[in-house]
């Protein structure tokens, strides 16, 4: 058993992410990154996508480092309530539409004005946006995308209820 997770469920998470984006690779055209000797990320690109990997090993001073942890950026599936939100997000900030988007319901708890205008300063300030890599999130319930715009580029953040399709927080991060 690995660190952070059985090995079986590691399997399983590589399996998921190959369906979702296709046969991968490392992504040539970014650069790694490390805070600190012991953790890493890099990104994989699929014909569906790009994903953020991390790896951390264990802070012991060791001649065999060991995995501490090893995380995916969960992809959403287009057609999950997930994939439908993050589509239905970027359409409607690539329209200038005012009106919220009625394929995408808001939670009773979050304060869809706010969300909005929070989105709408980010597609001021970024132009027309194409979806680009996923960041974070479980890919069923929460999500980070950048999304790759004509001036900037963006990290939208949604968590959505998946059992009922509600958008319950929003957020982006220039």
């Amino acid at each position: 058993m690995a660190l952070d997770r059985p090995y079986r469920e590691r399997l399983a998470d590589l399996a998921l992410l190959r369906a979702r984006i296709g046969a991968f690779d490392v992504d040539a055209g970014r650069q790694a990154e490390s805070d600190t000797p012991a953790q890493r990320r890099w990104w994989l690109t699929g014909e569906r996508g790009t994903v953020a990997v991390a790896i951390q090993l264990n802070p012991q001073r060791s001649a065999t480092a060991r995995v501490q942890s090893l995380t995916f950026a969960g992809t959403p599936a287009a057609d999950s309530v997930l994939g439908r939100a993050l589509a239905a997000v970027t359409g409607w900030l690539n329209s200038g539409a005012a009106a919220w988007p009625d394929s995408l319901p808001v939670a009773p708890e979050a304060d869809a004005g706010l969300i909005a205008r929070r989105l709408r300063m980010a597609a001021v300030w970024a132009g027309p946006v194409t979806q680009g890599a996923y960041q974070a999130g479980d890919g069923t319930a929460s999500v980070t995308a950048d999304l790759v715009g004509e001036h900037a580029t963006v990290a939208l953040s949604l968590l959505v209820n998946p059992a009922t399709g509600e958008l319950r927080q929003a957020d982006v991060a220039l």
